[in-house]
């Protein structure tokens, strides 16, 4: 860092130590010399002692020296040289000693003269008196002339040197001189150290300096000073010295290339020595400032960066590093971005002579550029009009290529700075292909098929047949028998179902062509079943199918009894379906059964399998039989159903097994049932049946469970006592899986679950329970077998109680104190109650032995005589003579007596005496508490110092108050036995005084006091201010300070230090002092200012200070911000305001701040709002013209619009073309206004529709126009078409070489299209012809009975005209015929559309609807082979396309 450049300035005498410092900086000093400085006159003047004029150029130099010496301005005492005697009157003398009476003009001397009224004089000793004028002599007192010493005056030099320089500054030094015989010049420098090194002034500076000064330029920056030496005409030297500070101009140029694009970076590199300062960076664009951080990507720091400029235009850069001294220097480059044009189209892999291309450029950054487009066939250049239908341009367009070829087309931009971008696409282009065969629409799984197939330019490509079987692919090997190649073949389908055959090639574009056809395939369906031989009329038979191809089709099935088919539903009960079902036969009976089945087509199938089913009749008999009963009930059975003559068998099983009905059932049963009883108990099944004759046995079965009778025996005993247990146990006969219920009723007759009276458990076989309670009870078991039939049996008990006593008394008493006695307990009612007591383990005695007082049955109260070990019991006895005790042990002790000595009164910190003393007090522990002012007693040690004893002790209070001491003294059964004294104790106050140690001039300074004692306490505050003496506060402060403190506010306009005093007294009279720590009053900063508070954006206005106080040194630091974050400005700001302008719009707050040495920050602000008012929306129209470039018509458009503010104005468009041309449609152009401050208007829609619409259908003339020509004839064939607008129409044709050409032998497609100058194109149009001729062939020859000629069509075409020629052949006569059909797609099936029966040739002609037919079939038949390899077919057709 370089040295403060405001410090103090020094002179210094060469022959002296001491240096004045100088406070007005800037102005230089001279220092007064001491007596042993001045020039004698044996030194001076030895040849002429009597002399006393001066020499000459003293005498020059004083007339030369106008200017009077900056130190004698700023001092009352000047300074000078004189040599004099003490008594010197002369005029201009000075003299060395005290003279009252000096009052010349113009000397000087070196010692105090305050009665010096001369101008510009000054004495060199106290010499009031001293009148001498501006001459030195060395005469004595009272003499004018003659010996004696002479002196000169002291020589006078300043000159002024900036604070602060830099090395290109050119510093101009102009001395002021006074009685100098010489004026030399020296330089030093400041070391690293702080040192002062002397350089040359050659070596470091440029420019010289003489005694008039001279233009000096530091070649170096540094620190340092100057020193002008100079010489009066006695050879004394005085000195000025100036101290600079010299800061090195920095350098902070940088290179920019001269242009880049926004896809590549730029590494700008500086070359500065900053030493610690940085470098600010900014950016404009296209002129105008904008924000760096949204112009570029990277960043810049003092070492420069490497950045992106992220979008197009002309930039500025500049960098700007400001030093100390607030210069700033700055280096600016520019540089041109260009943005990265991008052209970028697709091509098919693969494309068709006949398929447009859309071709969609993607065009971006273009500014006006044009790409630039070149192709290759098959690896050479080629012409693209040669090759491509169609124009390439910066826009979208529709191409198709001509000719089959690999394809290799590039666009490429070149921008302004010779930088190229190119793409390239491939295609490979293929011819067009056809597809087509025949095949009949139904079929059935046993009939073979023809299919007669026709492909053209299939080449090498093999054609792949499929299959798809209800809308799925199948494996054609799957369905169908035979081979079909490119030539077709013969098949025969396997399954029924709809087929779709399909016969397709792949070209090598990958492009298929295809042809499909539609047959329904019917089944051959079947049938099987089978039926018993025989069923009866309950047997319901389930009829189970076998069937195949059976979808679709009903079965309907006949029933015949042997006499024919008879009604269904008459004779059978049920349906039968397709697959079967479960049928029933009504009546008795021989049947048969016959299905029948009829399909789509017609076609009956029956299935008879031949067999019969005989039917009988069912019989029945049934009976009713309860579910339960038991071996000592009777049943009365009856039976019922159809039995008729046959016999009836009955019979039994027990528990599933068959036994004798004799041994198990008393009683008997007929065909009529009867009355039976079963003997046992068990599981039974009765069952009745009887045989038809076919052997079947018709039988009724009824089950019915049989149970025993139980019996129950209970054991229990006659009496038992509550809590005591008690068994019951169960015994008996056929108790096995019964439940049991216990039950207990009382006296007073209520029956409740046992539990409800007893604990315990009862199960099956009894268990053991206890009586909750005294009294009586009969117990009863009751057992449920499964039906509900219950078995019970009881027992009465008598329960007695067993009482409890529980005996109550204190463990521990003492002598002479009544203690309470209690007896409780249960059931102890009607008992008696004696009582006995031991003493210390003795023999138990009656207890009026030891203890005075009563006891009966519920106890009493007693007082033991005297201390010891007791046992105290109460026996009880019932009327049954059984006794219950209980008892219980007491202890009894002596009660002791005590007694406290203390002081009524001490004071806290002094001792106080404490003695104990009284009887019983052996084996005591003692506790020593205070209570404090009434408060609860706490250990001693909480309010005093000092120990205690059980006898005695000394303690000390530590606070004042009234105390309680008490004694306490324990026994060892933890009783207590006190005594208490009462002691008041003073105590001393204490203050603590708390200052905040900051606070500001004219701020509330609270004052706070903490301590103790301090209530009633007369208060009285003092002040000391810097150390001073202490003072009332009230000299320094305002505020009020009271016994409580206060708060106080001190004005001052520098900082100082104070510190408060209190003083206190208390009601004693006793005072004590206590003093604060210091507090720091700093003054408050004022800096406070105006500005407007509006102005346009880009305006300089003045920034006008209020009131500016408190700085102490400090500067004001000037900030501005927008919405919380910093914003920038230009012109500058310091401690007297200035002058700034914004160039952004928005509101801004203006922000001075001053930072003292708290860091506390004093700050005042403004807001200014910088306005700008965008430009007025632009009114703006458009004109369409004809004008056609690239498919696209010109449109011009008119743009006007003003700034309120005066702006200059510039438009910006969205959504406009770069060249003015437009497709035709709807178009919406936005245009908007811009000033120069980048405010915007709001967009103006342009809106404008150009309308163009397709040239027509083309019309094309076929010349000659026959179905077919022969070979090598010229046909000319043109089309016609009129353009709604008459735009220039241009015609895009396919299959014809030229407009008059002669065509290859067979088939000829011909189509064509009309395009207008902007790319509109009509429908294609289309026509099919034949070269042909009985002898080169190229129609179809006739081979066998059935030709037939497929037109598969043009995809995206229908037919409206054809003409279907067989030439005659001579000599032939036969019944031929001849059709053709059309394809309806509105339909999707074939129609007959021509037919006609022959005996030799035909031909059809006919116009069709457009848009019904896509494809024809042509067929004829002759039955004669004479027309065998000689007729050759041909027709024509003419295609329309939507």
């Amino acid at each position: 860092m370089f040295p403060d450049s405001n410090r103090g300035e020094e002179t210094k005498h060469p022959a002296d130590n001491t240096s004045l410092k100088d406070d007005d900086a800037g102005k230089g000093n001279l220092t007064i010399l001491d007596q042993d400085d001045l020039i004698d006159s044996r030194h001076d003047n030895a040849s002429s002692p009597s002399n006393t004029s001066r020499p000459a150029d003293a005498v020059k130099d004083d007339k030369q020296n106008k200017v009077k010496n900056e130190t004698e301005k700023a001092s009352p005492s000047n300074t000078s040289e004189n040599s004099s005697s003490s008594s010197n009157s002369n005029s201009g003398s000075s003299s060395d000693n005290s003279s009252p009476g000096n009052s010349g003009s113009g000397s000087s001397s070196d010692g105090s003269n305050p009665g010096n009224d001369g101008s510009g004089n000054s004495s060199d000793s106290n010499n009031p008196g001293n009148s001498n004028s501006d001459n030195s002599s060395g005469s004595s007192p009272g003499s004018e002339s003659g010996g004696g010493s002479i002196s000169y005056p002291r020589a006078q030099v300043a000159f002024e040197l900036p604070a602060t320089a830099h090395t290109d500054s050119e510093i101009h030094v102009v001395p002021t001189l006074k009685y100098t015989g010489s004026l030399t010049w020296s330089l030093t420098k400041e070391a690293v150290d702080g040192a002062q090194t002397a350089v040359e002034l050659s070596k470091a500076i440029d420019g010289s300096l003489t005694n008039e000064g001279g233009t000096i330029t530091f070649k170096e920056s540094g620190s340092y000073t100057l020193t002008a030496t100079a010489v009066n005409y006695g050879g004394r030297e005085t000195i000025c010295t100036k101290s600079i500070i010299v800061y090195p101009v920095v350098d902070v140029s940088f290179d920019l290339p001269e242009y880049t694009h926004t896809d590549r970076t730029v590494t700008i590199a500086t070359y500065a020595k900053l030493d610690g300062l940085n470098i600010v960076w900014s950016v404009a664009k296209d002129g105008e400032v904008a924000q760096l951080e949204s112009i570029i990507e990277g960043s810049l720091g003092s070492d420069g960066g490497t950045v992106a400029f992220k979008t197009k235009g002309s930039y500025a850069i500049t960098a700007t590093v400001t030093d100390a001294t607030g210069r700033s220097f700055t280096h600016s480059e520019s540089v041109a971005i260009f943005p990265v044009a991008g052209v970028a189209f697709e091509l098919p892999a693969t494309a068709h002579t006949d398929t447009s291309i859309e071709l969609v450029t993607s065009l971006t950054e273009m500014d006006g550029l044009t790409a630039e487009w070149s192709l290759t066939k098959n690896g050479e250049a080629v012409a693209i009009s040669d090759a491509i239908d169609g124009s390439l341009t910066n826009a979208v367009g529709k191409i198709r290529f001509k000719q089959k070829g690999v394809y290799l087309l590039t666009a490429k931009v070149t921008d302004k700075s010779g930088r190229a971008f190119e793409t390239k696409a491939t295609t490979t282009v293929y011819p067009v292909g056809a597809a087509g065969f025949y095949l009949p629409e139904i079929t059935h799984t046993d009939t073979a098929v023809t299919v007669e197939a026709t492909f053209q330019n299939i080449d090498t490509a093999i054609a792949v047949w499929s299959l798809t079987k209800e809308d799925k692919e199948t494996a054609i090997d799957d369905y169908i028998e035979g081979t079909l190649t490119n030539d077709g073949g013969t098949i025969r389908f396997k399954e029924k179902g709809k087929y779709v055959l399909k016969a397709a090639f792949t070209d090598g574009a990958g492009r298929t062509y295809s042809y499909t056809s539609t047959v329904t395939v019917y089944p051959v369906p079947s049938l099987t079943f089978q039926m018993p031989a025989t069923a009866h009329t309950d047997t319901n038979l389930k009829i189970d199918t076998t069937t195949t191809e059976m979808d679709r089709l009903t079965v309907e099935w006949l029933v015949d009894n042997t006499y024919g088919f008879q009604d269904w539903s008459t004779y059978v009960d049920g349906k039968l379906k397709n697959d079967g079902g479960t049928i029933r036969f009504k009546h008795a009976g021989v049947y048969e059964l016959v299905a029948r089945v009829t399909d789509a087509t017609g076609r009956v199938f029956l299935f008879e399998t031949g067999d019969k089913i005989e039917v009988h009749p069912v019989l029945d008999i049934r009976f009713e039989l309860t579910e339960s009963t038991y071996t000592d009930r009777t049943i009365d059975l009856r039976t019922t159903g159809n039995i008729g003559v046959l016999p009836i068998e009955w019979s039994i099983t027990k528990n599933s097994k068959t036994v004798p009905f004799e041994t198990n059932v008393n009683g008997t049963l007929n065909a009529q049932g009867g009355k039976i009883r079963f003997t046992e108990a068990g599981e039974y099944t009765l069952t009745a049946s009887m045989t038809d004759a076919l052997g079947r046995t018709f039988s009724y079965s009824g089950t019915v469970t049989v149970y025993p009778i139980s019996e129950i025996q209970l054991a229990l005993p006659e009496v038992a006592y509550a809590g005591e247990a008690v068994t019951a146990t169960v015994s008996g006969s056929n108790l096995e899986n019964l439940t049991v219920a216990w039950t207990i009723s009382t006296d007073d007759g209520d029956t409740n679950p046992y539990t409800d009276y007893a604990n315990g458990s009862l199960s099956n076989e009894g268990g053991s329970i206890t009586f909750k309670a005294k009294g009586s009870y009969v117990m009863t078991a009751t057992m449920t077998d499964v039906l509900g039939r219950t078995f019970s049996e009881s027992k009465a008990i008598i329960v007695y109680p067993i009482p409890e006593i529980q005996l109550t008394l204190p463990q521990v008493s003492y002598a002479g104190e009544a203690i309470a006695v209690a007896v409780s307990g249960n059931n102890i009612d009607n008992l008696s109650a004696t009582w006995t007591i031991s003493a210390n383990d003795g023999i138990a005695a009656i207890y009026t032995d030891y203890a005075s007082g009563s006891l009966s049955n519920d106890g009493g109260s007693i007082t033991f005589k005297a201390k010891g070990n007791y046992m105290l019991t109460v026996t009880m006895t019932d009327t049954l003579g059984r006794t219950f005790y209980d008892s219980r042990a007491i202890t009894v002790y002596s009660i002791p007596e005590i007694q406290l000595t203390i002081p009524q009164v001490s004071y806290a910190g002094e001792a106080v005496a404490v003695t104990v003393s009284g009887s019983d007090l052996e084996n005591l522990t003692t506790t020593w508490t205070i209570s404090a002012n009434d408060s609860t007693a706490a250990t001693y040690t909480d309010y005093a110092g000092g120990s205690l004893s059980n006898e005695r002790g000394s303690i000390t209070f530590a606070e004042k108050g009234s105390y309680v001491l008490i004694v306490t003294m324990t026994d060892v059964l933890g009783r207590t036995f006190s005594e208490s004294k009462a002691i008041t104790i003073y105590s001393i106050p204490d203050m603590q005084i708390s200052l905040p140690q900051l606070t500001y001039s004219g701020e509330a300074l609270p004052v706070t006091i903490a301590g103790s004692e301090l209530n009633g306490l007369n208060i009285i505050w003092s002040m000391s201010v810097d150390g001073g003496t202490t003072v009332p506060y009230t000299q320094y402060a305002t505020g009020t300070l009271g016994n409580n403190g206060g708060e106080l506010r001190i004005s001052t306009d520098k900082t100082i230090i104070v510190k408060l005093i209190a003083t206190a007294k208390d009601d004693n009279g006793r005072s004590f002092t206590f003093v604060s720590g210091t507090a720091t009053v700093k003054p408050t900063v004022q800096c406070s200012f105006t500005i407007p508070s509006s102005v346009h954006v880009g305006t300089n206005f003045n920034v006008s200070m209020k009131s500016v106080s408190g700085l102490e040194g400090k500067s004001i630091v000037w900030s501005l911000t927008k919405d919380g974050s910093a914003a920038s400005y230009t012109g500058s700001l310091n401690n007297n305001g200035g002058s700034i302008a914004v160039g952004a719009t928005g509101t801004y707050t203006l922000t001075a701040s001053v930072t003292d040495d708290a860091s506390r920050v004093f700050t005042h602000s403004e807001n200014v709002t910088i306005t700008n008012t965008a430009p007025n929306k632009p009114t703006a129209s458009a004109t369409m013209t004809r004008t056609v470039k690239d498919q696209k018509f010109l449109v011009n458009s008119t743009v006007s619009s003003t700034d309120p503010d005066g702006d200059t104005v510039i438009y910006e468009y969205s959504s406009q073309s770069a060249d003015g041309y437009y497709a035709a449609g709807s178009h919406t152009v936005k245009v908007r206004a811009k000033d120069a401050y980048g405010a915007y208007s709001d967009w103006t829609d342009i809106n404008f529709t150009i309308t163009n619409s397709a040239p027509s259908t083309p019309v094309i003339t076929r010349t000659p126009n026959g179905n077919s020509v022969t070979p090598n004839t010229l046909v000319t064939i043109t089309a016609s078409s009129t353009d709604p607008e008459g735009d220039a129409i241009t015609y895009l044709w396919e299959g014809r070489p030229s407009q008059t050409s002669a065509y290859p032998l067979g088939k000829n497609t011909v189509r064509v299209k009309a395009v207008d100058a902007a790319g509109a194109e009509s429908p294609w149009t289309a026509i099919v012809f034949f070269v042909a001729d009985s002898t080169n062939g190229g129609g179809m020859t006739l081979t066998g009975p059935e030709s037939v000629i497929l037109e598969q069509g043009l995809a995206g075409a229908t037919i409206t005209e054809y003409t279907f020629t067989v030439p005659p052949v001579s000599g032939h006569s036969g019944s031929d015929y001849g059709r053709v059909r059309g394809y309806n797609v509105k339909k999707g099936v074939w129609d007959q559309l021509d037919y006609q029966t022959t005996t030799n040739g035909i031909t059809f002609s006919r116009t069709l609807t457009a848009g019904v037919y896509s494809q024809l079939e042509f067929y004829y038949y002759t039955n004669h082979n004479c027309m065998y390899n000689k007729s050759n077919i041909t027709y024509s057709v003419t295609y329309y396309f939507e």
